[in-house]
């Protein structure tokens, strides 16, 4: 993925000679800084590149929309570690003040689809060598006390911590009761800015934070190296580059004393260190880093070895490859001699590297050729290896590898030659068909100790498990373990309209639209594939049901939800498409451009689709039909990313299109738009740092007045009136409800 230098200062972008900035509004300035700003040319693919990308996957999209939806208009990026004091004020009235009476939840689920996962570790400490700890990037940590059976359960350690974005785990090998894990998802994707670095000393049961590590926003690697009886723990450690400055720490940092303090150990590139991707430890202790590029260009490619931790070597693996990035690594437990690298450049897999004497010299060896549909024969990463990527290397056999990016792949002669164990579908491409059926998007795989054949694998699935790792190609053997692992990210719901009905839809992160049918945590299924975005389900007639996937694609069941067909294939409008369906017109509302949304009429019959030209000057970033509309009288309201509000009345024919944007409203991204009793009572959130988040009106949007009153700086994603009592009002907001 291309380094993106964000421009941060708003007038600095915009003043240019000739330009007469000093005319534009605050507003007008913002909007042209999102319509400029380097996310919106997603300059690391073409279009072309773009629609070639079947699903799953996009973490970069989906990152960069909530970036550009949540960035503090003053600074160009999310200041999220404003949350820091957010989280303790919580946890303060929350210990004060109790929950609201008479209010609780239920957990829903599901309870048999997981989520992205970076960290695994079989515990050390279980005799059987059964258990397993787990941790979703934005779902906190999790144990299996028998990964071999199928309905054994995961575990929450707790599901309170301030901060759950869980990307690492470590032992310390000296004292095995010591754990280590890392926070904070990087890649260039920051689904979860992390808290630094926890440690428990009694084998995972209590956790505190390292004070020492508070500045480490996304560690990407953890390991504990035994140096003469002494667990040293080493922490690779990435930032962000904004603004002219580093935010957060950056490096490899080693901690001699159980993580009291750390110390830089990498060399620099460009003024700063190298950015560590990945640390692995050799079967003669000798200590290896993976970096991955910096926002300058520079340090990618690059692997370092050290034998005492403090001094490095550095190996050029990238000569004649441009745009080299990210290095993952894995190191033979049986033959000290023998490395593996796999080498991305330009978002590619650009080069499978081994080394027979310790990372002196490299050869580069094959690369896997993956059945899936549209992935390309030169990379199996299908434009994602700078975030999915893993190798590993059968602990018995150095010649035994395992590779993954979108599947997974297994080399039994030193990564010459690769057969596909894992695919994320069945789909068209009957090559392969008998192979295991693994989710998309790798990060881990895990042999356990001694075992050439048991296995764990961490994916955007969740977590896999196999015990016959050397039969999966021509078998289904690698089995899903997510039987409580609820860890699943999801964007939006819908629900059943029938009264005391547990049906509803969901739509995750690449986990498709969840279909919900059941009481209490339950088991649900997926009806329709990749990113699932807003869903709904008709109130005038329960069997009309929508689901999304990004952009305007659209699909449709007219029998309740049992089968759903392709409704719109658009790739216009937002990665996850801002839209909202009238129930009573019987018409699909989304985003299409910075001039328009799209409208589609008969949604359940014959469906015609037209794009209606609002003028609103930015993305829009909310849609609400008025639940007060009436046959023949269909009112929406559309909120921009600019912070502009619209009133659009007779939309579902001769639209009339009123600007009610209040004037206090800031430069920023609306979130939601809330109805009350009437069309007069409305509720306007902003989800953007740094500005006021909660806007009020009477009288249909002629004067607005702020209601933030006590709340944190902080995003406010969704409002919701309680319709007994419009009073009261319930915020989704990035610390809770």
């Amino acid at each position: 993925m291309k380094s993106k230098l964000v421009p941060l200062i708003l007038l600095a972008i915009m003043v240019q000679p000739g330009t007469h900035t000093e005319k534009l509004t605050e507003k007008e300035k913002f909007s042209a800084y999102l319509k400029n700003h380097p996310f919106k040319q997603r300059e690391h693919l073409s279009e072309a590149e773009l629609k070639a990308i079947p699903k799953k996957d996009r973490p970069d999209l989906a990152w960069e929309q909530d970036f550009l939806r949540t960035l503090d208009p003053a600074l160009g990026y999310p200041p999220v570690e404003r949350l820091n004091p957010v989280h303790q004020y919580v946890d303060q009235q929350l210990a004060k003040d109790g929950a609201i009476p008479g209010v609780s939840w239920t957990e829903r689920g599901p309870s048999n689809v997981g989520g992205r996962t970076r960290a695994l570790i079989y515990d050390p400490n279980d005799q059987t060598n059964k258990k397993v700890w787990a941790g979703g990037v934005t779902g906190g940590l999790w144990y299996n006390n028998d990964i071999t059976n199928a309905n054994s359960s995961w575990n929450k350690v707790d599901d309170f911590w301030d901060n759950i974005a869980i990307t690492q785990i470590a032992v310390d090998p000296t004292n095995t009761q010591i754990f280590y894990i890392g926070t904070g998802e990087g890649w260039n994707s920051q689904s979860g800015r992390g808290e630094g670095i926890w440690k428990s000393t009694d084998g995972g049961s209590s956790w505190n934070q390292l004070a020492a590590t508070a500045g480490y926003y996304y560690v990407n690697d953890l390991i504990v190296r035994n140096e003469s009886g002494n667990g040293v723990l080493y922490a690779a450690v990435d930032s962000r580059y904004y603004q002219g400055a580093w935010h957060g720490d950056q490096g490899l940092f080693r901690s001699i004393n159980g993580g009291s303090s750390f110390s830089q150990v990498l060399p620099d590139v460009s003024g700063s260190p190298y950015t560590p991707s990945d640390i692995k430890l050799g079967a003669d202790n000798r200590i290896y880093v993976g970096s991955r590029r910096n926002p300058f260009g520079d340090g990618g490619g690059t692997i370092l070895y050290s034998d005492n931790g403090t001094s490095w070597t550095t190996v050029n693996t990238y000569s004649g490859i441009s745009g080299v990035g990210r290095v993952e690594l894995a190191c033979a437990p049986s033959n000290a001699n023998v490395v593996y690298a796999v080498i991305e450049a330009n978002s590619q897999v650009e080069r499978i590297a081994r080394s027979t004497n310790k990372g002196a010299n490299w050869s580069d060896r094959g690369e896997p050729v993956d059945a899936d549909l549209n992935i390309p024969a030169g990379d199996f990463s299908r434009g994602q290896g700078w975030y999915d990527l893993v190798i590993a290397v059968d602990p018995n056999n150095s010649n035994t590898v395992i590779a993954g990016a979108i599947d997974v792949f297994r080399s039994t002669d030193g990564a010459n030659n690769w057969a596909q164990i894992g695919k994320w579908s069945n789909n068209n491409n009957l090559f392969f068909l008998d192979c295991s059926i693994v989710h998309a998007d790798q990060h881990a795989i895990i042999f356990k100790d001694g075992s050439s054949s048991e296995v764990i694998f961490g994916n955007d699935g969740g977590v896999y498990w196999t015990n016959n790792v050397s039969a999966a190609e021509n078998n289904d053997v690698i089995e899903m373990r997510n039987n409580g692992y609820n860890v699943t990210q999801f964007y939006s719901c819908a629900i059943h309209p029938t009264n005391a009905t547990d049906y509803f839809l969901a739509g995750s992160q690449d986990n498709g639209s969840q279909q919900f049918d059941s009481p209490g945590i339950d088991n649900t299924f997926e009806v329709t594939g990749g990113d699932g975005g807003f869903c709904f389900i008709s109130s005038q007639n329960s069997q009309i049901q929508i689901t999304s996937y990004t952009n305007n694609n659209f699909y449709l069941s007219t029998d309740g939800g049992n089968i759903f067909n392709t409704l719109i294939a658009d790739d216009n409008g937002s990665f996850i498409n801002p839209a909202d369906y009238d129930d009573v017109e019987d018409i699909l509302y989304s985003g299409y451009s910075a001039s328009s949304i799209l409208r589609i009429k008969n949604v359940s019959g014959a469906a015609t689709s037209n794009v209606m030209v609002l003028n609103q000057g930015a993305d829009v970033s909310h849609i609400r039909v008025s639940p007060h509309s009436t046959a023949g009288t269909s009112t929406i309201f559309v909120g921009t990313e600019d912070g502009s509000l619209f009133k659009v009345t007779n939309a579902h024919s001769s639209p009339t299109v009123t600007d009610i944007t209040g004037g206090s409203f800031p430069a920023g991204s609306i979130s939601c738009l809330e109805i009350g009793a009437t069309d007069d009572d409305l509720l306007v959130t902003f989800s953007n740092y740094g500005v006021n988040s909660v806007y009020y009106s009477t009288n249909g949007g002629n004067n607005w007045s702020n209601k933030d009153g006590n709340l944190p700086d902080m995003p406010v994603r969704w409002a919701l009136f309680n319709p007994n009592a419009f009073n009261q009002v319930m915020l989704a907001t990035e610390v809770g409800v």
